[in-house]
């Protein structure tokens, strides 16, 4: 009886890690992560459209073509249509954080990245805003690898946009 004691503990210990190992990867990919996680590197935004980049014309090193829309409207407060996308004139991935103060502080959506070319068109934020008009600042921050294969800033910008909730 000793023996299989001895040898059943290990083998059900062995199943279970296995299990919940399988259980976390599931749910982490399940909620938007990737095989990123754990190694400093920003993952790519899910949800996103791809956009037409027929005759555009690379921006320059150094700035960030913007392109997105002045209003999101929603009828609840945290699910907006939107329009906030990385312009297919850009030569590197971007993210975006909006924050509900201009001292950047008050953190209400964190992007994954975007490849050129790529937008939102629905975002839900971290929680809902009050109705009517409410002006929040949205950081666009470019993305690139460095020669050690770290992701770096590159260039940042913020703009505001009117997040309209119905009333």
């Amino acid at each position: 009886m000793k023996l299989k004691a001895k040898v059943l503990i290990p083998v059900v210990s062995a199943v279970a890690a296995v299990a919940i190992g399988i259980g976390v990867y599931f749910y982490l990919n399940a909620n938007g992560e990737t095989e990123d996680i754990g190694n400093g590197r920003i993952p790519y935004a899910q949800g996103t459209v791809i956009m037409d980049s027929d005759d555009v014309e690379e921006t320059e090193d150094g700035y960030i073509a913007l392109l997105y829309n002045y209003q999101a409207r929603s009828d609840d407060g945290q699910n907006f249509s939107c329009l906030l996308a990385n312009s297919p004139a850009n030569g590197y991935d971007l993210y975006f954080d909006i924050y509900t103060d201009i001292a950047l502080t008050d953190r209400v959506f964190l992007s994954g990245l975007l490849a050129p070319g790529t937008a939102f068109e629905q975002i839900t934020l971290d929680r809902a805003l009050p109705e009517g008009t409410n002006s929040l600042y949205v950081v666009f921050t470019q993305v690139d690898d460095n020669e050690e294969g770290q992701q770096v800033l590159l260039n940042q910008t913020v703009v505001t946009v009117d997040f309209i909730v119905s009333e």
